[in-house]
């Protein structure tokens, strides 16, 4: 992974005119922290709900306080944040889509309850929603999921209610994944 996006905010991001996001060559380095603004949409290629975009190592920056023998005041900590991991999907085609049932079954585990997907909208499935919302000021984010996003890769998998793959991908901490 190159060393400019590992753990500063940079997420993986899908290429949309590519017809297989389970490519490497489909992924690129993100813009930093785009939830909630959508990425540019390409061609509809394969299915219409497409994962866009993986932040699995988000920055946590934090101020504190050190007051030992050795040293007094403040310094910022920087760290990663496993609660502000998120799942990005994107709606590609030009119908809305009932994501009721649909789920996340490899990388991490949720189940969308009653949810419709419009056509360009993305929704952010999140570890922990409230700061999602709060750290990005978006509002379009559910969850929260079960487990973690793996900071040295895996695949990521979306089926529909009835177990069909919807999407899925891989991705790897090193480059090229």
């Amino acid at each position: 992974w190159p060393t400019e996006a590992d753990g500063g905010g940079p997420s993986l991001e899908l290429d949309l005119q590519s017809p297989d996001n389970s490519d490497a060559a489909s992924w690129f380095i993100g813009q930093p922290y785009s939830p909630g603004a959508p990425n540019s949409l390409g061609a509809t290629n394969g299915g219409d709900v497409a994962i866009t975009e993986i932040l699995y190592k988000p920055l946590r920056e934090e101020y504190r306080e050190t007051f030992d023998r050795v040293s007094r005041g403040s310094y910022m900590e920087r760290d990663t944040d496993d609660f502000g991991e998120y799942v990005e999907i994107t709606n590609r085609g030009s119908s809305p889509i009932d994501l009721g049932g649909w789920r996340f079954t490899s990388g991490i585990e949720y189940t969308f309850e009653e949810a419709t997907l419009d056509p360009g909208a993305i929704l952010i499935v999140a570890a922990d929603p409230e700061m999602t919302r709060e750290r990005f000021g978006i509002e379009n984010v559910v969850g929260p999921f079960r487990g973690s996003l793996s900071d040295g890769g895996e695949r990521i998998t979306l089926t529909d209610e009835m177990g069909a793959l919807i999407a899925t991908v891989a991705y790897d901490a090193r480059h090229p994944f």
